[in-house]
């Protein structure tokens, strides 16, 4: 998976991710910042991704051990 592919794949998650983390934090900023690192801590990761797998799930991962990290 290339940048570009990844960027693509990060906007259609990300209302997901984002309403997630509202819920957790109630607040905008924290709640975008959250999804944010998440996401960079996946993107970090990119290389590992085996493409023909499950995109969601793999990010999925990625973003609950960042929140376990900021809980």
């Amino acid at each position: 998976m290339n940048t570009i592919e990844f960027a693509k794949r990060y906007e259609s998650f990300k209302p997901l991710f984002l309403g997630f983390s509202m819920k957790l934090t109630r607040d905008v900023n924290n709640a975008a910042d959250l999804m944010q690192e998440s996401f960079l801590k996946a993107f970090e990761c990119m290389e590992r991704f085996e493409e023909g797998t499950n995109f969601k799930a793999w990010d999925e991962y990625h973003y609950q051990e960042y929140i376990y990290q900021w809980l």
